[in-house]
């Protein structure tokens, strides 16, 4: 956004910063994080995303969390090309006062050879796989109207080959 590069950008996940002080300049790190457990997505562009800090002079990001209005499971399993394969599960559960909602994903790919077959002896014709696991883990309690309580887990992991040239 504006030209400036992802440390100018903030990263929220439901309101809590989650850029990453390991990262060079301390860029949000949300690789892997997938939008299947999460109500919405809030993105503030440019000065508006000012408001909050210095950390977000280019923009804002927010991850806000789905908050359950009724008891449900799904299992959603997705195939496609490259031997590309997705389960996902997800359930919630609403009872007196709060909820709970738990997304769990694993996502794989086999990929495919990314090297030029016509490079002759340096072609090196290797698929190049990506695969990764995910889990969002999010609790809420309302004990009364001024009190709100939240936990919110989030876990992920996951690996990516390249080619060797």
């Amino acid at each position: 956004s504006l030209g400036l590069d992802s440390r100018y950008i903030l990263f929220l996940l439901d309101g809590m910063p989650v850029n990453d002080p390991s990262t060079p300049g301390g860029a949000g790190n949300i690789e892997w994080i997938d939008p299947e457990g999460f109500d919405r997505i809030e993105f503030l562009k440019g000065a508006q995303s000012a408001l909050y800090g210095s950390e977000a002079t280019g923009a804002t990001l927010n991850l806000v969390p789905e908050e359950p209005r009724k008891n449900a499971t799904y299992l959603k399993l997705k195939a496609g090309k490259y031997r590309t394969f997705s389960q996902t599960l997800k359930t919630s559960r609403v009872f007196a006062g709060g909820y709970t909602c738990i997304t769990i994903k694993n996502f794989k790919t086999l990929g495919f050879s990314a090297t030029n077959e016509k490079a002759g002896m340096s072609h090196n014709p290797d698929e190049d796989p990506f695969q990764y696991t995910y889990g969002l883990f999010n609790i809420g309690y309302k004990p009364s109207e001024d009190v709100k309580l939240k936990v919110l887990l989030l876990v992920k992991g996951g690996y990516t080959e390249y080619d060797e040239g």
